[in-house]
């Protein structure tokens, strides 16, 4: 049987890099992508809530880097639509975040 997770021989702490974004082993994460991983940015969110995120909800980078997962730079919102209404009122012509 191949070993999974941190007893894999390839094994580099539990994250890796998708596109924009980098995503943590949550194995047991009801959201997990890939069945494994689930958004760092979301994960940070939820442990500063202490809850999961309901899947409507955005997470917005607030220094627009991605890759910025601290929880002080991260602000939840709602939904898409208002995330998108934000940037717009910022003047950002591109979702720098998405």
């Amino acid at each position: 049987m191949p070993k999974t997770g941190e007893h894999a021989a390839h094994w580099k702490g539990g994250k890796v890099r998708i596109g924009r974004y980098s995503y943590v082993y949550q194995p047991n994460h009801p959201a997990a992508v890939m069945g494994r991983y689930v958004c760092e940015h979301r994960f940070e969110m939820e442990r500063k809530l202490g809850r999961y995120l309901e899947p409507e909800e955005v997470v917005h980078h607030v220094d627009g880097d991605a890759m910025n997962n601290d929880p002080n730079n991260l602000s939840l919102m709602a939904n898409q639509s208002t995330h998108l209404k934000l940037h717009h009122a910022k003047g950002w012509t591109k979702c720098r975040t998405l």
